[in-house]
């Protein structure tokens, strides 16, 4: 039931689990205590009144059941739910036996008792405590109307102390669902705030790869004397790096598109225009991937190369681009001077970050198998769900 201007229902579980045991008791009243009541029809019953009652809870049912089951116990049929009740007990001296109406043990009886527990399911208690006593003076007054003041006494009894304990029992279980209800909230918002942090540090370490692979290369190479501070070649990296750190913070609000692209057009312009003077030969098959992942590879390769140019001591190095099994494989080979891969200092960011770290944020991997005196190579995999040449 959902809530009325005064009323609220219960959340979560609680309020699914009583719509639903509200709509299958009902179905069950009809379909096993209808019956029930047909059958024990011994005079003086009014079998008359009986059949009509008998069809208008049918007719009920037929329109409680579904609409609850989908929507809940809402306020429109907890209402109705009542007023059908009420109308049942007012009558239930000419359509039960004298002996179970005196008892309370007749279909109406049940018919009254699983209203009040149905009331207590759907309204808390200020609302369900008067509803209750409604349907239960609606009981006794029946023995009234039917001349058997006195009787039912013991079944009236007995209602006030279900509508009590049904009252008990939901506020323990509404007090039980709002904390885990409160509980499952702020979990979720906790882990929202947990990727939200986790995606602002991913991009933090993309715009750090970005600055290592542009002017913090730049630096380093003037640095060391690599290059002629005053060289035109380096003015005119240094040139082209600036435009990338400039262009940064825009690229990275610009809607990521998860397209697919082919992989070694970039490769190709990558081996024609090399980091800072290297050649690089090529063998490239022609293969689709998404354009992050391509973005990731060629940035890994172009970062390779420029660890061969720093670092190898030769001036020529092999990509190759195969596709094998599901998965595209981006090989990066020099013949040069070769390293210790375990041996690495942890401020290789250009190792760990630049290449590792950016392949693994696709979803990829980059392995490195080298040893001094015997050439390095990388293989950058990433598993794809498909390769469309």
């Amino acid at each position: 039931m959902s809530d009325g201007a005064t009323t609220s229902a219960p959340a979560g579980p609680v309020r699914v689990m009583s719509a639903r045991v509200g709509a299958l008791l009902h179905v069950g009243e009809l379909v096993v205590g209808a019956p029930l009541a047909a059958l024990s029809a011994i005079e003086p019953v009014d079998r008359t009144l009986l059949a009509v009652a008998i069809a208008g809870f049918a007719a009920w049912v037929a329109v409680h059941a579904p609409i609850v089951w989908r929507r809940g116990l809402i306020a429109p049929m907890v209402i109705g739910d009542i007023v059908v009740t009420v109308a049942l007990c007012l009558i239930n001296s000419y359509i039960s036996p004298a002996e179970r109406v005196d008892e309370g043990s007749g279909w109406v009886a049940t018919i009254a008792s699983m209203a009040i527990i149905g009331v207590a399911m759907a309204w808390p208690a200020r609302a369900a405590i008067p509803a209750g006593l409604v349907i239960i003076a609606a009981f006794q007054a029946g023995f009234l109307i039917g001349g058997l003041a006195g009787k039912g006494v013991n079944h009236t009894a007995i209602m006030c102390v279900q509508l009590v304990s049904a009252v008990v029992v939901m506020r323990v279980l509404r007090r039980v669902d709002a904390a885990e209800t409160a509980a499952v909230a702020a979990e979720r918002r906790s882990r929202q705030a947990a990727e939200l942090q986790a995606a602002h540090r991913a991009d933090e370490i993309s715009q750090l790869r970005a600055l290592h692979d542009t002017a913090l290369t730049t630096l380093t190479l003037v640095g060391t004397g690599v290059a002629a501070a005053r060289s035109r070649a380096l003015s005119e990296r240094a040139s082209a790096d600036l435009m990338v750190i400039e262009h940064l913070a825009a690229a990275y609000r610009e809607h990521s598109e998860e397209r697919w692209v082919r992989l070694d057009g970039p490769l190709e312009r990558l081996a024609a225009d090399p980091p800072f003077g290297l050649t690089v030969e090529h063998d490239l098959v022609p293969c689709h991937v998404p354009k992050r992942v391509a973005e990731s590879l060629v940035s890994s390769a172009a970062e390779a190369l420029r660890n061969v140019a720093r670092h190898a001591g030769v001036s020529a190095a092999h990509l190759a681009l195969r596709t094998d099994g599901g998965r595209v494989r981006l090989d990066v080979t020099d013949h040069g001077r070769g390293f210790d891969p375990a041996a690495a200092p942890e401020h290789r960011f250009g190792i760990r970050q630049s290449i590792v770290g950016r392949m693994a944020s696709v979803g990829g991997v980059a392995e490195v198998h080298s040893a001094p005196g015997a050439g390095t190579r990388w293989c950058l995999h990433w598993p794809a769900e498909r390769v469309a040449p």
